[in-house]
């Protein structure tokens, strides 16, 4: 997704997740053992996560949204979670997941479901509301997609141990006022995320006494203080550059015609990551796409490849009615075949529309079809679905007192 206004914030989302929990986790060890958390720093620290995306109902309304939570993953749970991931995706096809489909379902209708998987998967008795949100946003993906939602790796974890930090401070036997300077270099350090993980300098200081005075304990019960050590004062080698280069750009433009693969629009084009950047997604050709500014701006975060004609789901999902742009014109073929292939290819999370036909005048005015790609299913948008994509069209055309349609037809160019 490229760095379009307002989504610096959204980009700085999983750090900010991140942060809130390994504050809150650190915070609680050292507050309740005296300076001395248990465990290493790193096994405090997440080793990727989860990213979900469901559709959920605005209460008292009739809006429905999508949002994405994204489920941070420790080492103690990992394997659980792959688990559990694994155990939902293949019980989705016998309907066991049906309870989740809803967007209008309730945290707590399920939550003697979500107690059940966390005891037998995470082997938790008790488990803490993170981990029971956790868990309801994951089942809650795999019931309206049919698809397992993806796991990012950290890649920078290794770069973000404390525990070395300490021992490094340690084995210098730094005084007061070297030791405030040396965790200063590495706080400001601009190839690490210590700045977005913790709040304040002081807080960051804080957790890594804690961390120095549990490594010296162990070294006085026989614990051995490594000789190899990241020293924290060497820069390594800056984080991959997030913007594609313009030639890239470019190149991407090139390969889908100078049009936007979602809607067919040749204005107002950007270039995407399919899968967004700052969960995992690379800078290379096959993860970027061309959407021009209104189908960008409706991706949002979510991952969707229009670069492929066939859909990922297993079976059809909740259909949301995308809104109309103000900057729609209702007499404007062209604007109406963009608003229906948006609304297709969005619904079937791909470039599902082949042909749109748009009859305004003559014989059949007023009927207007849309074919899919072969292989995909028009029986997933239900006569009230397409019901409400055609009311919502003849109410915007009707504002410029214009007539139709009065049909939407739907068939597959496989049949």
């Amino acid at each position: 997704m490229d760095d379009a206004p307002g989504r610096r914030a959204e980009q700085r989302a999983p750090i900010q997740l991140l942060s809130i929990e390994l504050v809150r986790q650190l915070a609680r060890e050292l507050s309740s053992t005296g300076g001395l958390p248990r465990g290493t720093f790193l096994s405090h620290f997440p080793t990727g996560w989860y990213r979900t995306s469901y559709d959920v109902r605005v209460e008292d309304s009739e809006d429905i949204e999508t949002t994405q939570p994204m489920i941070l993953v420790f080492d103690a749970d990992k394997k659980g979670f792959a688990e559990l991931v694994s155990s939902l995706a293949k019980a989705f096809p016998t309907g066991q997941l049906d309870a989740f489909r809803s967007d209008e379902l309730k945290f707590d209708s399920v939550e003697g479901h979500l107690r059940a998987w966390a005891l037998k998967y995470l082997g938790l008795t008790e488990p803490d509301e993170t981990r029971l949100v956790g868990i309801f946003s994951i089942a809650r993906h795999i019931a309206q997609t049919g698809v397992a939602p993806a796991f990012f790796p950290f890649e920078a974890r290794g770069d973000h141990d404390l525990d070395a930090v300490a021992r490094h401070c340690i084995q210098n036997n730094l005084g007061p006022l070297h030791l405030r300077q040396a965790l200063r270099t590495e706080f400001d350090r601009k190839d690490r995320f210590w700045n977005a993980l913790y709040p304040t300098f002081e807080l960051f200081e804080r957790h890594c006494a804690g961390m120095q005075a549990r490594v010296l304990t162990e070294m006085e019960h026989g614990g051995v203080l490594p000789k190899a050590l990241t020293t924290p004062s060497v820069t390594s080698a800056p984080p991959a550059q997030r913007e594609p280069s313009e030639e890239l750009k470019r190149a991407v433009h090139i390969r889908d015609g100078h049009r936007c693969l979602c809607c067919g629009a040749t204005r107002s084009l950007h270039v995407d990551h399919i899968a967004p950047s700052y969960v995992g997604g690379s800078n290379q050709l096959g993860n970027l796409q061309t959407l021009c500014k209104t189908c960008n701006q409706h991706k949002n975060i979510a991952e969707v490849n229009f670069t492929r004609h066939s859909t990922p789901l297993i079976a059809k999902a909740a259909f949301a009615l995308l809104p109309i742009h103000r900057s729609l014109d209702p007499r404007n073929v062209e604007h109406l075949e963009q608003y229906l292939r948006r609304s297709f290819n969005f619904f079937y999370r791909c470039s599902a529309v082949q042909v749109v036909q748009i009859r305004l005048r003559g014989q059949g005015a007023g009927e207007w079809s849309v074919w899919l790609n072969p292989g995909l299913d028009p029986k997933w948008l239900t006569a009230d679905s397409r019901k409400l994509l055609r009311e919502a069209i003849e109410s915007r055309r009707a504002n410029e007192r214009l007539f139709g349609p009065t049909l939407l037809h739907v068939d597959s160019g496989g049949e």
